[in-house]
């Protein structure tokens, strides 16, 4: 996927929201030391609601993969059930969707060059909407897995395009909380999942076969909704002018900075950085020529496997088949106890959040790694020694908590 370099006005030194002059909701007003000339002539302001908009509604991407996630552990003991699936089956359909995302977002990333940004990203929801209604009608396990395939797909180019979206069109101080809202809205999505499931399942008088059907079937109304409130969405004004079309970069800078002047000083700096662009090609990217940049790969990459590794996202999924293993046979208690896990997971984020820059990111990645080998050294011990599963909810709950954490 090609980038283009952000200019001068959008890597802002400083940035303040203030009230609107009209009393008519706020805007963001950016000072930037290499502008100040220009800031006599009236400070640059920005479309402060249009920016929410453009922000909560890529976020809420990632709420796919997290209701997924929550969902599937609620629904998979009766998917099992009533599809007759092996351990294996099971295992291959819980853990694809995260192996075909992976892949799958290559080819998004070209379709994003391609169509654009929220082009791209609206095809992406359609995708997952499908997958997921070939999901809630699967009678087998062919049938499973190629919908499994398809919200791989789905939520692979969101997770690519969603991000690079948003760093084209806001402004870079508001770009660092967009981590922050991309992975709460994963939580947010693995807790209503969570909920979701026990809903359906002690709400609704029904089979199993329904029940299960029921709740991936309500997985299609979040990406269906975020397809329709991106049609309302400027287009990424860089990647118009990278495509040659100026007037509609013009028109859809002018939605998020409603100030002409500065329109005009935007669109020059995007042009002269679409000229001196370099694109760099995936072989430049995984194999890097500098020393610094291949330490950099290699260190985040083994933080990225590592974090993998330790099984969170396998904790969170086979949550109720745990506690049946432990003693716990009612499908509804299973779900209901399951909800602590997605608080903590939750709550673990909102904790981390504020402490990021106070402690520093290296002393929270110690400290929350050292807590989930107490937690799975617990988990281990637990099991061995067949505690009541009331621990077992503590220990895993603890263990996302940490997660979050580090």
């Amino acid at each position: 996927m090609n980038y283009v370099m952000p200019s001068p006005l959008y890597s802002p030194a400083r940035s303040v929201i203030s009230p609107s002059s009209s009393g008519k909701g706020s805007t963001l007003v950016v000072d930037d030391p290499g502008t100040r000339a220009s800031e006599k002539a009236g400070e640059t302001k920005y479309s402060w609601t249009m920016l929410a908009m453009c922000v909560v509604t890529t976020s809420l991407t990632s709420l796919l993969l997290g209701y997924d996630v929550g969902i599937m552990s609620a629904a998979l003991p009766l998917m099992r059930e009533s599809l007759e699936l092996t351990s294996f089956q099971v295992g291959v359909i819980a853990g694809g969707l995260n192996f075909i995302a992976g892949v799958g977002s290559v080819p998004f990333g070209i379709l994003a060059d391609w169509l654009g940004r929220r082009t791209s990203m609206i095809w992406a929801c359609v995708v997952f909407a499908t997958g997921t209604a070939l999901m809630s009608g699967s009678t087998d396990f062919v049938v499973l897995l190629i919908a499994r395939a398809a919200m791989g797909l789905g939520v692979g180019a969101t997770f690519v395009i969603a991000p690079v979206y948003l760093s084209e069109l806001v402004p870079a101080e508001v770009r660092g909380a967009l981590v922050c809202c991309f992975d709460i809205c994963i939580n947010v999505g693995i807790l209503l999942g969570f909920a979701g499931g026990y809903l359906i399942d002690t709400g609704i008088d029904a089979s199993a076969d329904f029940k299960w059907r029921l709740m991936i079937g309500v997985g299609v109304i979040p990406p269906v909704a975020i397809a329709l409130a991106a049609q309302f969405l400027p287009r990424s004004p860089r990647w118009l002018v990278s495509h040659g079309l100026r007037a509609e970069a013009e028109f859809a800078l002018s939605r998020v900075v409603p100030d002409a002047r500065h329109v005009a000083e935007e669109m020059e700096s995007m042009i002269q950085a679409t000229m001196k662009e370099n694109s760099a090609s995936y072989a430049q990217v995984i194999f890097p020529r500098t020393k610094s940049m291949q330490r950099a790969l290699h260190i985040t990459m083994g933080l990225s496997i590592l974090q993998q590794i330790t099984g969170s996202e396998a904790a969170i999924l086979f949550t109720p088949m745990i506690l049946r293993g432990a003693g716990v046979t009612s499908t509804s208690t299973q779900l209901l106890w399951a909800l602590p896990v997605g608080v903590a997971k939750l709550l673990g984020e909102l904790i981390s959040v504020p402490l990021l820059d106070r402690v520093g990111r290296r002393p929270l990645l110690i400290a929350g790694g050292f807590m989930q080998f107490i937690c799975l050294l617990g988990l281990t011990v637990a099991f061995i020694q067949r505690w009541h599963w009331q621990y077992l909810i503590l220990i895993i709950s603890g263990f996302m908590l940490s997660f979050e954490i580090g």
